[in-house]
């Protein structure tokens, strides 16, 4: 979920398991769908196009960062409505940096864009994932890679 031109998923694919690669928005969708072979759809974490239950588990890699607090809550609603009960749910995030919560980009891969980019507190989304009724089984933190953007990562493994 939030899956950008579908890279998790095609990763998840090879594994065998069944995916579906959601974005919102339909040019990510149709990346996934036309360059991966992946089934993919748009839509929103805050209202997710599916039926309740209808995911055995779920992945939201690096999405959550696009969203305000009260979409967040929104979109953690959403997640436990459609991860089965006993589903697992992966999110990864930037977390908070002194003095910087949002990031601001107005060009990325010298394509012009108008992107924030939340930096997130762990605490308050493992809040978040357990009041929408996840239970989390671990949180993992860790610093960038030298190829990467110098921000800390998070992780959070929860259960429905």
């Amino acid at each position: 979920l939030g899956a950008g031109p579908g890279h998790v998923a095609a990763h998840l694919a090879e594994l065998g398991v069944g995916t579906l690669a959601l974005d919102l928005s339909p040019a990510m969708a149709a990346i996934a769908r036309t360059r991966l072979g992946l089934p993919a759809a748009a839509g929103s974490l805050t209202a997710l196009p599916l039926r309740t239950g209808a995911l055995a588990g779920a992945a939201a890699m690096y999405c959550l960062i696009h969203l305000d607090d009260p979409a967040l809550d929104a979109a953690a609603a959403e997640l436990a409505r459609v991860v089965t009960p006993g589903g697992p749910l992966l999110v990864a995030f930037h977390e908070v940096r002194a003095g910087e919560d949002v990031r601001h980009l107005d060009e990325w891969w010298d394509q012009p864009v108008d992107l924030d980019f939340r930096f997130l507190r762990p605490a308050e989304v493992t809040d978040r994932l357990e009041r929408a009724g996840f239970t989390v089984e671990a949180t993992l933190r860790r610093r960038a890679y030298p190829t990467e953007v110098d921000t800390r990562r998070c992780y959070v493994l929860a259960r429905r």
